[in-house]
C-alpha cells in the first residue's frame, strides 16, 4: 500500500530532508495556488524558471519555480527586474553562510498580474497559500521554514497610478471610482496617484473645464451606467489620459483596472494609459514623473511638455516635482 503524504505528495514524514535521501527516487517537490518548487529540476508540462545563486553552491543549480500556467514570473540574482513586481527570496539567518549573496535575488511578476507573491523566512503566512523552499544540501542552513506564499492582488499600479479595489491607499491622493448604477463591488473602487495632479471623477459626464475621458465598458451587464463615467484633470495637468476596455496598447505606461467581483462584466481587460503632456503617449527611455521625457534614440537632449529645451514649466509640473522630492503627498484625500 502506498504512502499518503501530507503537503509534500510523497509522504508523511518528521523530516523531509532525511525522506529524500532514504529515498531519492521521490519527488521533492512543494507548491500551492498553482505554483511549485522543485529541488531536482523542471516539471514537465509546466511552465519553469531557474532559481540559482550562483554565489551559492549548496544544490542550487538544479531549482525550479513551476507554474500550472504561464504568468509571466522571472528570476533575478541581480536585483529586482524594472517594470515588474519583486520579492526578495532570502535568508538572514546566522546559519547561511551565502545570506550576503540572497539579498540581491528576487522573483519577478509582470506589473499587471492578477497575484502577489510575498516571502517569508519564518513560516506559513495566514490565509495565504504557502509553499516551503526545500533544498535537501541546506538542511541547517536557515532554509526549513522559508515559504512563498501566493494571494490575489487589489493593487495594479504604473509610474505614480496604482488602480485600487480594496479601498483608498495611505500617503497617496485617490479619487473614488463608484458607478452607483452598477452593483458589482465598485464601491470600494479608487485610482490614485503618489503626486496630487488634481485628478477628479464624475459618474454624470465630463466636469466643465477639464480634460476627461470616459471610461466605459460596452461588454458590462449594465453598458449605459458606464457612458457617462469620466476620470477628469486639470487642463495643464502633466499627464493626459487614454482608456482601453480591450487590453493595453503595445509601447505605453498603463495601469490595470481589474475588478475580480465584475469579471462578467468583462472587467479583467481594462487599461488606463498615461502619457506626459505633449509626448504621443509612447514611454521612451529617460521618462520621468514630472512629464519630461527622452526622444527615441537620445540620451541626453529632453523636452518638457512645453516644448521647451529643461525640466517642464507649467505650474502642476512643478508642484509635482517639489512633492516627490520632499515626500509632501496627502494621506487618504479623496476627492
Amino acid at each position: 500500500m502506498s504512502e499518503t503524504v501530507t503537503g509534500y505528495a510523497y509522504g508523511k514524514v518528521q523530516d523531509p530532508y532525511k525522506y529524500i535521501k532514504a529515498h531519492d527516487t521521490c519527488s521533492c517537490d512543494r507548491g500551492d495556488g498553482g505554483f511549485t518548487f522543485s529541488c531536482d529540476g523542471p516539471n514537465k508540462g509546466k511552465t519553469c524558471i531557474a532559481v540559482d545563486e550562483p554565489d551559492d553552491k549548496d544544490g542550487w543549480d538544479n531549482n525550479y519555480l513551476c507554474t500550472d500556467k504561464d504568468v509571466g514570473l522571472k528570476w533575478s540574482a541581480d536585483g529586482p527586474i524594472e517594470g515588474m513586481r519583486c520579492t526578495n527570496i532570502t535568508e538572514n539567518s546566522s546559519k547561511e553562510t551565502h545570506a550576503s549573496s540572497w539579498a540581491n535575488d528576487y522573483v519577478c511578476l509582470p506589473s499587471d498580474s492578477k497575484l502577489t507573491l510575498q516571502w517569508s523566512s519564518d513560516g506559513e503566512i495566514d490565509d495565504q497559500k504557502c509553499f516551503n523552499w526545500n533544498e535537501p544540501k541546506e538542511k541547517g542552513n536557515g532554509w526549513d521554514d522559508n515559504n512563498l506564499c501566493v494571494s490575489a492582488t487589489t493593487d495594479f499600479s504604473s509610474g505614480i497610478f496604482t488602480f485600487s479595489s480594496d479601498g483608498p491607499i495611505d500617503d497617496q491622493t485617490c479619487v473614488h471610482l463608484d458607478e452607483p448604477k452598477d452593483a458589482k463591488n465598485w464601491k470600494n473602487n479608487y485610482f490614485c496617484s503618489t503626486v496630487d495632479i488634481g485628478m477628479r471623477w464624475s459618474s454624470e459626464g465630463p466636469i466643465a473645464g477639464m480634460d476627461c475621458t470616459n471610461i466605459d465598458e460596452p461588454k458590462d451587464e449594465t453598458p449605459a451606467a458606464w457612458a457617462d463615467d469620466y476620470l477628469c484633470l486639470p487642463k495643464d495637468a502633466p499627464y493626459t489620459f487614454s482608456w482601453y476596455s480591450t487590453g493595453a496598447p503595445d509601447g505605453q505606461a498603463c495601469t490595470r483596472w481589474y475588478e475580480a467581483n465584475d469579471l462578467k462584466g468583462s472587467w479583467g481587460d481594462n487599461y488606463l494609459c498615461a502619457s506626459p503632456q505633449g509626448t504621443d503617449g509612447k514611454q521612451y527611455e529617460g521618462d520621468d514623473p514630472e512629464g519630461n521625457y527622452a526622444e527615441p534614440g537620445c540620451s541626453s537632449a529632453t523636452h518638457s511638455p512645453s516644448g521647451d529645451e529643461s525640466s517642464g514649466s507649467s505650474s502642476l509640473l512643478t508642484v509635482a516635482a517639489a512633492a516627490i522630492a520632499a515626500g509632501a503627498v496627502r494621506r487618504r484625500r479623496i476627492h
